[in-house]
């Protein structure tokens, strides 16, 4: 348990659910397609990257109890890592160039915002330098690449109704959920002079913003979800935004912070997964 939660495997595992949902979302036919192996190995390749970076050029951030694991298993970390590139190569060779090229600036936008540079040992990316920004290029990778492989695949607009409803209601619940994770790693923020919500307001004040943006995308099932026909989606969405709300909120959890944040990440599969039982149960 400790190697899928640690190893990164379980966000790969979240992206892959989370593009299978937007596919039932879209009002398509949940299928697979060799694109859900490029966006599982992309998202894990570049958060064990993301993790790497991190141990070797962050200082006192590599001691603390978050990246404790990948520091006791480096020899491991540095296979999974060689072990998702291999993977995503090869399934490259399996698809077709669209779904390569609309990947390649998610993939280049979340490499270079956090690699650093290995002489001054710290992201030199100037976006690092702009206040805020980095929620919001977490969430809009997130909620973009999850989204956009489907909608190639079936020839969609991107500007499409149904495209922008979705991606805002999940650009919102993602965003939501990434604050807690900022209200973490204030410590290491300031230390690399990023400006968050939380660094810029009370925790508590910033998880505000987390509850309000969950809110919005409750509001927003009953607009982009045909009533009756979508009802079993708009079910779905609805329990696992009040399941999120009900952790974020917990103070219990919040003394458990190993948990807390294991089970936050784990709203993104409750989410995804949710949608497809209640599909296949419908």
């Amino acid at each position: 348990m400790y190697f899928i939660l640690h190893s990164n495997i379980f966000l790969a595992a979240a992206a892959l659910i989370l593009t299978i949902s937007a596919q039932i979302q879209l009002g398509l036919k949940p299928y697979w397609n060799n694109y859900l192996c490029l966006i599982f190995f992309a998202t894990l390749f570049e958060y064990n990257l993301h993790r790497i970076n991190k141990m070797r050029f962050a200082g006192r951030a590599k001691n603390t109890e978050k990246y404790k694991w990948h520091v006791k298993n480096k020899k491991l970390v540095f296979l999974l890592l060689y072990a998702s590139l291999t993977g995503f190569i090869a399934t490259a060779f399996t698809n077709e160039l669209k779904f390569l090229l609309a990947l390649l600036p998610f993939g280049l936008l979340s490499f270079f915002y956090s690699s650093p540079d290995f002489k001054q040992k710290k992201s030199s990316f100037f976006f690092r330098k702009v206040p805020f920004l980095k929620i919001f290029i977490l969430a809009f990778v997130w909620s973009a690449s999850t989204i956009v492989l489907p909608v190639i695949n079936n020839n969609i607009r991107i500007l499409n109704r149904e495209v922008l409803w979705l991606f805002t209601e999940r650009f919102f619940f993602i965003f939501a959920i990434i604050i807690p994770f900022d209200i973490r790693d204030m410590e290491e923020d300031r230390a690399l002079g990023l400006k968050t919500f939380p660094l810029l307001m009370e925790p508590k004040n910033a998880l505000k913003i987390s509850y309000l943006l969950l809110a919005f995308s409750i509001l927003i099932l009953f607009f982009h979800y045909d009533i009756p026909n979508q009802l079993y989606i708009v079910m779905a969405l609805l329990i696992s935004t009040i399941v999120t709300i009900i952790l974020l909120s917990s103070a219990y959890l919040k003394s458990r912070e190993t948990l807390y944040y294991h089970l936050i990440d784990g709203t993104l599969i409750l989410q995804g997964s949710l949608v497809l039982v209640f599909y296949i149960l419908n």
